[in-house]
């Protein structure tokens, strides 16, 4: 594989990348170092950030004190108010590296997104990165018991003295401590702030369960979701970028179609539109030949993985394939790549096992 190569399934988080590196430490170190310190996933709340992939990879490289540092500059250097979701990429790589200066930065970016949220006096209309960023480093410092209570202490007084804030701003921040919150309810001495972040937490929990059981017995609600699913099945596809006429045309147009970060050329839909059609069953025969191009192009790894569940359906899977997404930057892929390979080593009948 060529420097070029290299990088181009590390954007798109293949593991013929993660395996190539761990063969050319190295030769490779200097490329993965740069194309690792940005967020190379296609969209952060479905894939997630790829974090787990990029640490194995600059771990087998030799390269992580090195990769450490630019990180936490990079960190330091973007904003609060940042609305990408760089903080949320740099604070996870940070936690999985997991030493002292790592947790020490990730600390100082803390207190300055509290001080910041604690010096909120009303809130932007729409998204509010400040609270999303604060939310991210919670989550990624979080790693003890003396953490939580320390960060859930913090939450409670911020509640309490800021109206602009209520428990559900940092659901994700509690769905992610629960095995903390679960030990902290045992405690016998839990302390005034962390008593009451509790107290809130329960609070909100049962207007969770008193919403949730009004919209399961809403049948207005409940109509207005199956039509909107039904809507999506038989929405009309291609509309974005015509469906080729015959196999070559559809190879050229996947060859010559822009991959780009920002979809710009529509590439995205038309991945989709083509798997729908594929799942719909009203394809043309040659449709099919767009899933390996798929699987090697896209930048969202949900889309590569679409594209190997319906290789499978046809019988398209190659064993080269499966052995690389043991290695995929995607976490359902590798389970995926796992239960393939446990499943060929099982005996097909009673026969084959004696």
């Amino acid at each position: 594989m060529t420097k070029t190569e290299f990088i181009y399934a590390l954007e798109r988080g293949l593991g013929r990348a993660y395996i190539t590196a761990t063969e050319n430490s190295e030769i490779l170190q200097n490329e993965a170092v740069k194309a690792l310190t940005e967020c190379t996933s296609f969209d952060v709340q479905c894939e997630g950030t790829r974090a787990d992939y990029a640490i194995g990879i600059i771990s087998h490289l030799g390269a992580t004190a090195r990769f450490r540092d630019i990180i936490i500059n990079k960190l330091f250097s973007t904003p609060n108010s940042d609305m990408s979701w760089d903080t949320a990429y740099y604070a996870e790589l940070l936690s999985k590296i997991n030493d002292s200066v790592s947790a020490d930065a990730l600390r100082e970016k803390y207190k300055s997104l509290y001080f910041d949220l604690s010096n909120t006096k009303s809130l932007p209309f729409g998204r509010f990165p400040e609270r999303d960023n604060f939310e991210q480093v919670c989550v990624s410092l979080c790693k003890s018991s003396k953490v939580f209570r320390e960060i859930a202490s913090d939450i409670a007084n911020l509640i309490d003295n800021n109206p602009n804030f209520d428990c559900g701003d940092f659901d994700w921040f509690i769905l992610e401590s629960r095995q903390f919150i679960k030990r902290a309810e045992q405690y016998k001495k839990k302390g005034q702030k962390l008593c009451r972040f509790l107290e809130l937490v329960n609070e909100r929990e049962k207007l969770r369960l008193i919403e949730l059981d009004r919209r399961k017995n809403d049948p207005t609600l409940a109509e207005a979701a199956r039509k909107r699913l039904e809507n999506y099945k038989n929405r009309a596809l291609f509309q974005d970028i015509p469906l080729p006429k015959s196999e070559e045309e559809l190879i050229k147009t996947l060859e010559t179609l822009d991959i780009d970060k920002d979809n710009e050329s529509g590439w995205h839909s038309f991945h989709f539109d083509i798997f729908d059609s594929l799942e719909r069953g009203d394809y043309p025969e040659y449709l099919k030949s767009a899933l390996p191009m798929i699987y090697k192009t896209t930048r969202c790894s949900n889309c590569r993985f679409h594209s190997l569940r319906l290789m499978a359906k046809f019988k398209m899977l190659s064993r080269e394939i499966i052995e690389e997404c043991l290695y995929d930057s995607n976490n359902d892929i590798r389970t995926f790549a796992k239960r393939r390979i446990n499943k060929a080593k099982q005996p097909r009948n009673r026969a084959a096992s004696q």
